[in-house]
C-alpha cells in the first residue's frame, strides 16, 4: 500500500509541475498580446445646451458639454477638432445646390479641458450661427428652413491617431455611451 501511495504521489507531483510549466508559458503569450493592444478614445455628450438655429437670429448657437476618455484617463488627448458642414435641403427645381463640405471651425487643445466630476477631461463648446456661416463662406441668404448644419468632433491623440463618427460602433454611439461625435 505504501508503495502505491508513493508511486501515486510521485506521478501527481510530476503532472502538477508540467501543468504549472505549461501555464507559465501561456501567460507570456497573453502578456504580449495585452501589452500590444491599443484602444481608442471616446467623446461623451454630457449635455446639449442648444441645437436649434432660428433663421436670422444672430445670437443663435449650437452648444454642447463633452467628456473625453481613453485608456489612460485622458492623458492621450492632444486636441479636439471641430468641423462644420452645411446641407441644402431646400434646392429649388433647376436651382443650384448650396451645400458646403466640412470646414475646420475650431481646435480645442487638451490644456483647455478641465477635470470633470469623474476625473476625466471635460469641455464646453459653442459656435454661433454667424461663426458657422463664416467658417463655410456661406451667405446667410443661402440658408432656409429645413437646411442642416452638421457639427463633427474629431479627437486627435498624442500618438497621432484620430477618432470621429466613422470610427464608432453601435455600442459607442448610444446603447452604452452617448458618443456620436456628430
Amino acid at each position: 500500500m505504501r508503495r502505491f501511495i508513493n508511486k501515486y504521489v510521485g506521478k501527481s507531483l510530476i503532472a502538477l509541475l508540467v501543468v504549472f510549466a505549461a501555464c507559465e508559458e501561456g501567460d507570456e503569450i497573453f502578456d504580449q498580446i495585452r501589452d500590444a493592444e491599443q484602444r481608442g478614445a471616446i467623446l461623451r455628450t454630457i449635455n446639449v445646451t442648444s441645437d436649434e438655429l432660428p433663421i436670422g437670429a444672430s445670437d443663435s448657437f449650437f452648444g454642447v458639454d463633452l467628456e473625453y476618455q481613453d485608456q489612460q484617463d485622458g492623458d492621450l488627448l492632444s486636441a479636439l477638432e471641430v468641423y462644420v458642414g452645411f446641407t441644402d435641403n431646400t434646392v429649388e427645381p433647376g436651382g443650384a445646390d448650396k451645400s458646403k463640405a466640412e470646414a475646420l471651425a475650431a481646435t480645442i487643445s487638451a490644456s483647455e479641458f478641465t477635470t470633470g466630476e469623474f476625473g476625466l477631461p471635460r469641455t464646453s463648446y459653442e459656435i454661433t450661427l454667424p461663426e458657422m456661416l463664416s467658417a463655410l463662406a456661406l451667405p446667410s441668404a443661402d440658408v432656409d428652413g429645413g437646411d442642416v448644419f452638421g457639427i463633427r468632433f474629431e479627437i486627435v491623440m498624442t500618438d497621432g491617431r484620430r477618432f470621429s463618427n466613422d470610427d464608432n460602433s453601435g455600442t459607442i454611439t448610444g446603447s452604452y455611451f452617448s458618443s456620436p461625435f456628430l
